[in-house]
């Protein structure tokens, strides 16, 4: 699922904004389209194969899916893993439902504005009422795998085509921008559309795609020959496809998009229950500003490099915890630079759907239970037992309760200036822990993409990673390059691999001149050196960029 980011070299433009390229993709997108349909249309319409709960799949989908989105769900379950999704011109039919990519993040260009337009359910139901039955056959010839996976194939390429007019929109935006505009701060709907709207063009992809159609329905063997009588689907339905649906809904794409077009930035954050990063956006970021919830920190990483987001608020660090090995990760195997960074005070709840005489089991991780362990004894009326897990995975077990689980409860963070925060949980039972001695400090990273660190403001801080060799008097070595240079550790944290790997934070900007002598040398002397960013040590600096 390759995404092209090539720039022309005589514009400014990028190449796949040049309305040139887009029409040559969307000329490509209608052979697939076609060549789909044709497949799909030498089986029955099997109908049963989009009934929810029909029995005949009982074993493979369960009593409440259909055959349909059982194929669709598990194949774009697939995709996900080798990042289709993360691409800016895919958009999925469950995007809800799919797991994290396995392959290394890609950092992509950003083209179009961060928006929530998703037509696919749109999408299904036209094909599943009006195309699939123009172009099947009625009938059931039992063909059922043969018949969704073709199913599958004419969906992808429809949402395909149907959402890249998004690319189209901001072509023409950029072209015309201060009428766009105009338009869009009056949301008139009706203007905009009719600016998109070009029905000489929209009259020759008709002309187009019917050529298309009759040539590629016929058997190679009989164009020799005066054409047939009949096709493998009749060029009409496929032409009038298009002028009814993909069409419109293409340009239903791009009116949504645009729509979207001059709306604020969206923070990306970490929401898992007992992540205190949703507190933090919504303390700090400006009432017109957009949060984009993400249920793991690989996600968050995700939505910035997919540029669903312009920056992410990850948490990197928590008294008693130390650093969070998920966060260093992203830091370490994607192109995100930390921009910032916010501080703020943690103070625990206890979330159960049981009441406190009910509580046998309590959830949360080993230094939570510890700072807390006298507030839990003297609250709790009876005898219980202590349950430690990692961060991510009492966040996860909460997250996962539904109801069922009797008698537990789940000891979770969220900073102390954020009463709000109990709106999220739903729980029954959400109690303060009010003991002074059971707070801690949480610090969370603010991230984007940037060419560059800036310039430096003489009260600056640095992050870097770096490997040396796992041998005595390797640390001694580096310590002594910063020591050598005056540069002041103020952070150091080690991790377990194939090599020492180290986490720093030191004083300075990376274009002070004793800070780049410092990593110059650390860079001959290690096997690994990543800058993870170099920013203001301002209090107020990473505030700053979330509000």
């Amino acid at each position: 699922f390759m995404f092209i980011t090539r720039m022309d070299a005589s514009n400014e433009v990028p190449a796949q904004l040049q309305l040139q390229n887009i029409r040559h993709t969307l000329i490509r997108q209608e052979d697939t389209i076609i060549f789909a349909l044709i497949e799909r249309a030498q089986f029955k319409q099997n109908r049963v194969c989009y009934e929810p709960g029909a029995a005949s799949f009982h074993e493979v989908t369960g009593e409440k899916s259909s055959f349909l989105d059982f194929m669709l769900l598990n194949t774009e379950r697939v995709h996900s893993r080798v990042r289709r999704y993360t691409a800016p011109d895919e958009y999925a039919f469950f995007p809800d439902r799919l797991p994290p990519p396995a392959l290394p993040l890609l950092d992509y260009p950003r083209l179009l504005h961060q928006c929530r337009v998703n037509l696919n359910a749109r999408i299904m139901a036209i094909y599943q009422y009006k195309v699939h039955p123009a172009v099947c056959e009625p009938g059931d010839d039992a063909q059922y795998g043969s018949s969704v996976v073709a199913d599958v194939n004419v969906l992808q390429a429809i949402s395909k085509r149907v959402h890249y007019g998004m690319f189209v929109a901001e072509a023409k935006f950029l072209a015309k921008e201060a009428v766009y505009s105009g338009l869009i701060e009056a949301a008139d709907e009706v203007a905009i559309m009719a600016l998109l709207t070009d029905t000489a063009v929209e009259e020759r992809v008709l002309r187009r795609v019917r050529r298309k159609a009759e040539t590629f329905g016929q058997d190679i063997d009989a164009m020799d020959g005066p054409p047939p009588a009949t096709r493998k689907v009749d060029p009409e339905v496929i032409v009038q496809m298009y002028k009814d649906f993909i069409i419109p809904l293409t340009k239903e794409a791009e009116v949504s998009y645009l729509l979207q077009r001059l709306s604020p930035s969206r923070l990306a954050f970490h929401a898992s229950i007992g992540c205190c990063c949703g507190a933090i956006a919504r303390q700090h970021v400006t009432s017109d500003a957009e949060l984009h919830p993400c249920s793991s920190v690989q996600e968050l990483f995700e939505a910035v490099l997919s540029n669903r987001a312009h920056y992410g608020l990850v948490l990197v660090e928590q008294t008693g915890c130390g650093l969070l090995p998920e966060t260093v990760r992203g830091l370490r195997e994607t192109s995100l630079i930390v921009l910032g960074e916010v501080t703020a005070t943690v103070r625990y709840r206890l979330l159960s759907h049981s009441s406190l005489h009910e509580i046998r089991r309590v959830v949360g991780t080993a230094a939570t239970l510890r700072l807390c362990c006298s507030w839990l004894r003297r609250t709790l009326c009876t005898a219980y037992e202590e349950v430690p897990l990692e961060g991510a995975a009492a966040a996860a077990a909460a997250e996962a309760d539904g109801g069922s689980s009797s008698g537990t409860a789940y000891l979770v963070d969220s900073p102390a200036s954020n009463d709000a925060a109990t709106d999220d949980y739903a729980f029954n039972f959400c109690i303060e822990v009010d003991d002074a001695l059971a707070s801690t400090r949480a610090r969370a990273l603010v991230l984007g993409k940037r060419a560059d660190c800036g310039q430096p403001t003489g009260h600056d801080k640095t992050l870097v990673l770096f490997d040396i060799a796992d041998e005595t008097g390797s640390l001694a070595d580096v310590l002594a390059i910063f020591n050598r240079n005056g540069v002041n550790l103020s952070f150091i944290q080690s991790s377990a691999g194939s090599a020492a790997r180290f986490y720093v934070e030191f004083v300075g900007h990376v274009k002070d001149p004793l800070v780049d002598a410092a990593l110059s040398e650390l860079r001959r002397l290690a096997a690994f050196v990543k800058v993870l960013g170099s920013f203001s040590a301002s209090e107020n600096h990473g505030r700053t960029l979330l509000g």
